[in-house]
């Protein structure tokens, strides 16, 4: 399977797994009523009844104690947390809140969706007692709610309905009416809790086994600790997804209550990272540092401790801190996967599909927890994601294992019986072989070399043979440990790239390549390999890259980093024959710096330097992938858009110019010193040649410049 089609389908998965249910609609209530009188609950979808509710603060009301109130209610935004409505309000106490809505007089059949508030709650429907979750009262009680969702199903058409709400909190940090109650036609209420129940319960399932299935892996054989960590991961996920979203896990497990449940969600959230650093380790044990690994799982299980010992309440105050070191653990994670990569370590593609689906889902659910995305992420979706690319990159490295077992012992089988058969033909070519061919023992000592060796190191079989180590000897202490340490988790070694040291002390880099020889009982009785010069290779390799680095450098301004004006006259008779070619519009922006003179007049050309370097950045930060941004000489710049229309080439170059205006560009000596740039837009018309096109960006920059400066111009027609 290509890793881009794992990860579109994962990401697919995610999304598919977070939206299960379609988005209702708004229709805001304003002083304590929403007229739904003439809306079509089938046609039209679910409304969530948010806006303004009648709310009563440390009060706890029943409908009739609401109908006898004679002052006058306040009118609060739900949902929101009670302490975000001013004055100071505190995190424990208790409040009732009050709607009323006005039904559709045609018969439909509605419910009501409580969704659970993480508060004890209690609601009433016209009076009628509907939902009580947990201890609803004007002191801390027993916590037995189980904030699962729950459909009312309405009977009453027609006429105007009555919601009293009462809440109340002295167990969490975010104490109010936090979730939208959504009022909608029953049966598709009911099948969007249905499918969510379903969704989760599925995915759940599917990680508990797993879990149980790797733990049995590794019973069988405690070698492979990636099993055990894997199984870790997988029991973590499965069980946090049991405790989030429609608890079911404490559906099963009735004896789950809200503070278990509680406990469970946090530890397995403080406890995710060090388990997936743990299986990430077991997996590349020399790209995961060590120091990270214990740090994560030192903080983990501090948080951890304390949320067990402490009240519900003061463990709820945890949460903020940790997202911030857990964003810290993704950046190293992202300098993890980078490294996997440059390095090509085996399995990178499965390894890295599955962590940035698992970290996609850390980090969007913190985003969503903190309202910095439009929808409601989940974690251990993302982590379900992780699970199963992981599961299938841990089925392959299974099956690569076996497959290596059985082609090693084939491949060792068939060279003992050739040897047995032919041994003047092996010597024959052990001694006329241009890359070294060596055998040793079980203890590294040579017990034959080819001659060969005498050209790549210097040394004459006979030197070779005997001493006291194997055949790079002369490379360096962390190349032998890897080497030792490849063969004895794979029993064979493939390029295994290191240097050694000539008799005469010159440096040679060569490619190792070695297995393990066995006796005819299967025993190990030392190893066997071939050693080949590439020193070569890789002297024409590194003038290659120093090539690429000065091809680099030239297209590269030195003291913006933007592109040069070489740069853009390459690319740009490229970019104007594709759009010729594709029939697609090329936007050409001029931009120049506002009295820029000024500016190195007044504070000098090392501030004037700074202003072109910030300015180049925040242009470069902000364009697209496709955009071509140069540097055309002094403070002007040039702007190539492929795909654009004038107008848009204006309205991005105006976002642009905003961006700079909006404050100060740099800080030098301590003065804030601000710019503005104007620009010139013009689109090619298919026909001129780019000293035509420039002129008419020059055209619209100098109408910009005589129209005050600050703007952006089009070359053929008035300002934007």
């Amino acid at each position: 399977m290509r890793p881009t089609f794992l990860i579109a389908l994962l990401l697919l998965l995610l999304v598919e797994a977070c939206s299960v249910a379609e988005d209702p609609q708004s229709r805001l209530a304003e002083a304590g009523q929403l007229d739904l009188s003439g809306w079509n609950f089938v046609s039209q979808g679910t409304v969530a009844l948010d806006g303004e509710w009648e709310f009563y603060w440390s009060q706890l009301l029943t409908p009739e104690e609401i109908a006898g109130q004679a002052a006058s209610p306040q009118y609060q935004s739900v949902p929101a947390l009670w302490t975000s409505y001013g004055d100071g309000m505190p995190v424990k106490g208790y409040a009732t809140y009050r709607l009323q809505v006005s039904l559709p007089e045609d018969e439909q059949v509605l419910a009501l969706l409580h969704i659970g508030q993480g508060s004890s709650s209690r609601l009433w429907v016209d009076g009628e007692l509907v939902v009580s979750d947990g201890d609803v009262g004007t002191g801390k009680g027993e916590i037995v709610r189980s904030g699962r969702p729950q459909i009312i199903y309405l009977a009453a058409q027609g006429q105007t309905m009555e919601l009293v709400f009462q809440v109340s909190n002295f167990s969490h940090r975010s104490p109010g009416f936090r979730a939208s109650l959504l009022l909608g036609e029953a049966d598709e209420l009911t099948a969007s809790l249905h499918k969510n129940s379903v969704f989760e319960s599925v995915y759940m399932s599917l990680l508990l086994g797993l879990a149980l299935y790797h733990f049995f892996l590794y019973s069988q054989r405690r070698s492979q600790i990636i099993s055990l960590w894997f199984a870790c991961l997988c029991l973590l996920a499965g069980i946090r997804l049991g405790v989030t979203g429609n608890d079911m896990l404490a559906s099963l497990l009735p004896f789950l209550n809200w503070e278990i449940t509680f406990r469970l969600e946090y530890i397995t959230f403080f406890l995710s990272m060090p388990s997936l650093a743990l299986l990430m380790r077991s997996i590349y044990p020399d790209d995961l540092d060590r120091w990270f690994l214990r740090l994560t799982l030192s903080v983990a299980l501090a948080y951890s401790l304390f949320v067990l010992i402490s009240s519900t309440l003061v463990a709820s105050y945890t949460v903020p801190s940790y997202q911030i070191i857990l964003l810290l653990e993704v950046v190293y994670f992202v300098y993890f996967l980078l490294r996997i990569f440059w390095l090509k370590r085996q399995g990178r593609y499965f390894v890295g599909a599955a962590t940035l689906v698992g970290l996609l889902g850390l980090v969007s659910e913190i985003l969503s927890f903190n309202g910095l995305l439009p929808f409601m992420a989940s974690a251990p979706v993302g982590m379900v994601g992780f699970v199963f690319v992981q599961a299938a990159y841990l089925a392959t490295h299974y099956s690569s294992s076996f497959r290596k077992v059985e082609d090693l012992s084939a491949r060792l089988e068939q060279n003992l019986h050739e040897l047995e058969e032919s041994e003047a033909k092996y010597r024959g070519i052990f001694e006329e072989s241009n890359d070294v061919i060596f055998v040793a023992d079980k203890t590294g000592r040579i017990v034959d070399i080819s001659p060969s060796c005498e050209d790549l190191l210097g040394l004459t079989p006979d030197e070779v043979k005997g001493n006291e180590t194997n055949v790079y000897a002369s490379a360096s202490k962390q190349d032998r440990s890897r080497f030792a340490r490849r063969m004895g988790r794979d029993e064979m070694v493939r390029e295994f790239e290191v240097g050694l040291t000539h008799r005469d002390g010159r440096k040679i880099r060569v490619v190792l390549n070695a297995s393990t020889r066995l006796d005819k009982h299967g025993k190990v009785i030392g190893i066997q390999g071939t050693v080949r010069d590439i020193s070569d290779r890789i002297q024409a390799q590194q003038q290659r890259e120093r090539a690429d680095e000065l091809e680099l450098i030239a297209s590269t301004d030195p003291l913006t980093g933007a592109h040069t004006r070489r740069y853009f006259d390459d690319v740009v008779a490229r970019e104007m024959a594709r759009s010729a070619r594709n029939n697609s519009p090329l936007a050409l922006v001029i931009l120049d710096i506002d009295h820029f003179k000024a500016t190195n007049d007044n504070h000098g050309h090392l501030a004037g330097d700074k202003v072109l370097v910030a300015l180049a950045d925040l242009c470069s930060r902000h364009i697209r992938s496709t955009d071509i941004f140069c540097r055309f000489g002094g403070e002007e710049f040039i702007l190539l858009m492929p795909d654009t229309s004038l107008e848009d080439a204006i309205q991005k170059t105006e976002s642009l110019r905003r961006l700079v205006a909006a404050k100060p560009l740099v800080e030098f000596n301590g003065i804030e010193i601000a710019a503005t740039f104007s620009a010139g837009v013009a689109v090619w018309n298919g026909e001129e040649d780019i000293e035509e096109l420039i002129a008419r960006g020059d055209q619209g920059l100098y109408r910009a410049k005589e129209g005050g400066r600050n703007c952006c111009m089009s070359g053929e027609a008035q300002a934007a």
